[in-house]
């Protein structure tokens, strides 16, 4: 939209603009194309198909008996004479953005040095559209710098959606204690659509640390409905663990047990909804957090063999108590020729054998006896061969398994996986184990020598010479 120039306006009293690229303004009631009688510009009629307009926001009515009444307002809707002509709008340089179809001031550079001279002037409406509308990020965070709390009481809520008023209020409750009261009494009520605000979540996990025991019990009871879409929300799931991280009572740890139960295996796999798990683990107490081991154990297989179930598996294994960590080994211990061959089962396997107690590493270990050449020959079952070598009591078993199986040894040397169970056992095996792996392995050496894996047993066999 053009900009709305008042009649009363001397165009040829402002300054023209200085420079080589710009002609010298035409003297008093003259034009490009000559001397012209009268005023400049001049006022045209109105067309008879445009009186329509006559009292729109451009063109405002005109006083009766006016010297231009009902006259065509040409300086605001047409370029003057000789405008077509580049370098010579007058009005355009001195007071002016022209409508974009009529503007040769490309780019809106006045020395038309824009580096795409193609291109149609964007001055005027589309000048700062980047905006639209909007104060400049600096104006925001300005409005901030000297204000009080008190001074946006019934307006806090949408402070809190807004960057600049989420860390004023940030700050107001750092600096006073009657702060979290004001904002609490406000925002109660949307506990919810604040969690999972990009902005607002980070005013509500400061909340949370400065609220009272009874206001935080609130908050949880309105939030706790949509626990599950607030941990699987990538802002709303740091204002929940937030949440978790600050509450002290029987009363608290119940609402958030109550409202998560229902959706353990859900969250376990989810890529944010786990780490929610994750903080229950870390901050409730063991015996509060027994609803999650039921529901891992019930659900082993689909939550080992997760990407992100697998992590939560294993941190089962690091918070519970000794029978909470026994119930979920000896479950995957059950399940540990499955979960062996599995992209993320695997490492649940392995972190059983690390941690886990006698009983399950013992069932553990009867799966991978009976399984050992097809573990050794699988890309994630190998994993688990070679960390069970590298466990002292159990490696002499397993050797003793593979010296079982000799005549499968050239089928594991030439195997891009079983070639490492090899070498880990040549790391590992006792003086006597290793005679004999040698005794195996070196007639089998001409066969595999040009091959890298085949140069370092080769390298390994030399070095125990």
């Amino acid at each position: 939209m053009s900009t709305f120039i008042p009649q009363s306006i001397n165009q040829q009293q402002l300054p023209p603009p200085q420079g080589p690229h710009f002609p010298p303004p035409p003297p008093p009631h003259h034009t490009i194309l000559g001397p012209y009688p009268g005023t400049y510009p001049p006022p045209v009629p109105t067309p008879p198909e445009f009186r329509q307009f006559d009292n729109s926001p451009m063109n405002p009515p005109m006083i009766p008996g006016a010297p231009n009444a009902n006259m065509w307002t040409s300086q605001i809707m047409t370029p003057p004479p000789g405008a077509n002509m580049r370098n010579s709008n007058y009005i355009d340089h001195t007071l002016m953005h022209q409508p974009m179809m009529n503007n040769t001031n490309h780019g809106g550079n006045r020395y038309n040095t824009h580096r795409y001279p193609h291109r149609g002037n964007f001055d005027g409406m589309n000048t700062h559209r980047k905006n639209n509308g909007k104060p400049r990020r600096g104006d925001d965070a300005s409005k901030y710098a000297n204000a009080k709390l008190s001074d946006f009481v019934g307006d806090i809520l949408n402070l809190c959606k807004d960057q600049h008023g989420c860390r004023f209020l940030q700050r107001q409750l750092e600096l006073d204690e009657g702060a979290a009261t004001i904002i609490f009494q406000e925002i109660y009520f949307k506990i919810v659509e604040l969690m999972i605000d990009p902005f607002g979540n980070y005013l509500i996990q400061k909340l949370f640390e400065h609220i009272t025991v009874e206001q935080r019990i609130v908050l949880v009871k309105n939030a706790s409905g949509e626990f599950m879409k607030i941990s699987m929300d990538p802002h709303g799931t740091r204002a929940l663990q937030k949440l978790i991280e600050c509450i002290s009572t029987a009363e608290e740890s119940k609402l958030i047990i109550e409202a998560l139960q229902p959706h353990i295996v859900i969250l376990s796999r989810d890529l944010n909804g786990n780490h929610v798990v994750q903080k229950c683990l870390q901050n409730l107490k063991t015996s509060d957090n027994q609803f999650i081991f039921d529901a891992v154990c019930a659900n082993c297989l689909a939550i080992a063999t997760h990407r992100h179930g697998c992590c939560v598996l294993q941190r089962c294994l690091d918070h519970g108590d000794p029978l909470q960590r026994q119930q979920l080994s000896l479950k995957i211990a059950e399940n540990a020729t499955k979960l062996a061959i599995d992209p993320f089962g695997n490492y649940v396997v392995q972190y059983v054998l690390s941690h886990g107690d006698d009983k399950s590493i013992e069932i553990i270990l009867n799966h991978i006896k009976s399984n050992t050449i097809a573990l050794s020959l699988h890309k994630f079952g190998s994993n688990v061969i070679e960390k069970s070598l590298r466990i002292n009591k159990l490696s002499n078993q397993l050797i003793e398994v593979l010296l079982l199986n000799e005549s499968r040894f050239e089928e594991l040397l030439n195997d891009g996986f079983g070639n490492y169970v090899l070498q880990t056992s040549l790391d590992v095996a006792s003086p006597t184990d290793l005679a004999r792996l040698s005794q195996s392995l070196i007639p089998l050496l001409p066969n595999i020598k040009n091959t890298p894996h085949g140069r370092r047993i080769m390298n390994k066999l030399q070095s125990m010479e």
